[in-house]
C-alpha cells in the first residue's frame, strides 16, 4: 500500500454523514448544510456528494484541490447508472470546476469487500492523471472488481454498458389509509457487449471510462433544423 500512501499524505476528505445513494447532483439549497471534524484531514457533512465538492470549490476548506476522488463507492457504478450515482455526479461537480476528477467503484455490496484493490488503483490512477493534460469538461469513471489485487486480470479503458432494470411500484397504505409507495425491482438485464464496462468488470478487470459532459447529440442537429423549419 506504498502507494497509497505517498498520494494520501497530503490529501483532505469530505464526505456525507450518511448513506447518499442515488442522489445523482442534488445540492442543498432549503437547509443549512453542517460540517464536523472528523479526525486531522477528514471531515463529514450532513449534505449531498456533489454539496462536498461544491463547499470545497467554495473555499469551506482551507485547500483547492488538483485532484479529486470520488469513492471509493461500495457497489458498481456501471453503465447507465451513472447518471443517478452521486459518487459519479461528485467527479463531474469538480470537473464542472475544471478540476481533474474520477469516480471508483467496488463491484460488490455485501460480503467481504476488498477496498484496498480499489485503494491501489485509485492512487495508481491519482498518480498519472496528474501528469496528464485533460480538456475541459473529461472526467473519468472506474469500477473494480471485487478481488484481491493479485487476481486482477488487468486494466481496460472502456465505453458505458447498457443496462434495463425490471422495476416494481408497490402502493400500500399507512395506518391512517394514506397511500404510500415503496420502489422496487427484480435483477438488472445487462446488455454484456465487448469493450463495456460491464463486460470488463465481470471478467476481472478494472474498467476505466473516459466520459465528457457534453450532452448534445451533435450528429441530430441537422435533423432538428428541419424540423425547425416546418414549425
Amino acid at each position: 500500500m506504498n502507494k497509497v500512501k505517498a498520494i494520501t499524505d497530503d490529501w483532505k476528505v469530505i464526505v456525507p454523514d450518511r448513506e447518499r445513494s442515488a442522489v445523482s447532483q442534488a445540492i442543498t439549497l432549503k437547509s443549512p448544510i453542517r460540517m464536523k471534524k472528523v479526525k486531522t484531514n477528514v471531515f463529514k457533512i450532513d449534505g449531498t456528494p456533489t454539496d462536498c465538492v461544491y463547499l470545497t470549490v467554495l473555499g469551506a476548506m482551507d485547500f483547492s484541490p488538483n485532484i479529486v476522488i470520488s469513492g471509493i463507492n461500495k457497489g458498481p457504478n456501471l453503465s447507465e447508472d451513472i447518471v443517478y450515482s452521486g459518487t459519479v455526479a461528485a467527479a463531474i461537480e469538480a470537473c464542472l470546476a475544471n478540476i481533474k476528477s474520477f469516480a471508483i467503484s467496488i463491484d460488490a455490496l455485501k460480503g467481504k469487500i476488498y477496498y484496498e484493490t480499489a485503494a491501489e488503483i485509485a492512487a495508481g490512477f491519482a498518480s498519472q492523471l496528474s501528469k496528464m493534460k485533460v480538456p475541459n469538461g473529461i472526467f473519468f469513471n472506474i469500477n473494480v472488481p471485487n478481488l484481491p489485487k493479485e487476481k486482477i486480470k488487468g486494466i481496460k479503458a472502456t465505453k458505458l454498458g447498457t443496462r434495463r432494470y425490471l422495476d416494481k411500484l408497490i402502493k400500500r397504505k399507512d395506518p391512517a389509509g394514506n397511500p404510500y409507495f415503496w420502489l422496487s425491482g427484480d435483477d438488472v438485464l445487462w446488455k454484456d457487449e465487448k469493450g463495456t464496462d460491464y463486460h470488463e468488470v465481470k471478467r476481472g478487470y478494472v474498467s476505466i471510462t473516459p466520459l465528457h459532459l457534453d450532452l448534445t447529440a451533435y450528429e441530430f442537429i441537422p435533423k432538428m433544423e428541419s424540423i425547425i423549419s416546418k414549425m
